[in-house]
């Protein structure tokens, strides 16, 4: 379920609740640098101690092997809404990327860091109606650029940002290009955009038109007022992005 691991459901029995249990995969953790950059990012994720995001309970390690335990989300992520009751309206596509929007800000503004993997398998839905983001994946600071393949490989290729795409200095209206081409299909059933491999794909997010709604699914009829609004967030240059 990981590509960094395994995740189980567990009983805390000291705390007496189900938790989330993520043991992660020997490539994750063989590697000195890839280790310390999950270790630092799970510290990140805790210091943050935001409602709306996935923070561990506890990350430790028992031998050698690594170990996380977060919180136990009663709720499905918007990938598996797709499959299982179809395309999300354009109110309920709106209402959950405002509030996506609005903790990408707020993250941004007071600790600058960019989440940089927006997309519909890491937001979770809960039972609620509440809206929380999972695994960030990459952090990446204000300054930071994230450049490497080892970097690049973890990025979700369908949503990533042109400047993304092309490993460059991203802010947060990185993730938001992100947030509106998973906006895209969450609304329309596809992602914007789709290539034969990663390297087209990432020419066709960094020059290619936004595909009107209809010629990808011609059962959808979305207003103009709405489409407005994701053509704006996926805006080619980050300056030009509401």
């Amino acid at each position: 379920l990981s590509p960094n691991g395994n995740v189980y459901l567990a009983n805390h029995v000291p705390k007496g609740r189900i938790v989330v249990l993520k043991v992660l995969s020997n490539n994750a953790v063989s590697d000195p640098e890839n280790l310390k950059q999950l270790l630092d990012e799970k510290q990140l994720l805790a210091e943050l101690k935001h409602p709306e995001i996935l923070a561990p309970i506890k990350t430790s390690q028992h031998g050698d092997t690594y170990f996380q335990v977060t919180r136990y989300l009663r709720g499905d992520c918007p990938q598996t809404c797709l499959e299982s009751i179809g395309i999300l309206s354009e109110l309920q596509g709106l209402m959950y990327a405002y509030r996506i929007a609005s903790l990408l800000e707020e993250i941004w503004q007071n600790r600058g860091i960019t989440f940089r993997e927006v997309n519909p398998g890491n937001i979770m839905v809960e039972d609620t109606d509440e809206v929380t983001l999972l695994d960030m994946g990459i952090v990446q600071f204000v300054g930071d650029t994230g450049q490497g393949q080892d970097n690049f490989v973890h990025i979700a290729p369908y949503y990533m940002s042109p400047e993304q795409g092309q490993m460059k200095a991203i802010n947060w209206s990185s993730d938001l290009y992100s947030l509106g081409a998973t906006l895209y299909h969450l609304t329309v059933g596809l992602p914007p955009f789709d290539a034969a491999n990663l390297g087209e794909l990432v020419e066709t997010h960094t020059v290619s038109i936004i595909p009107p709604p209809e010629t990808k699914n011609p059962h959808v009829k979305l207003s103009r007022e709405f489409t407005a609004i994701v053509e704006l967030m996926l805006a080619k240059l980050p300056t030009e992005r509401f």
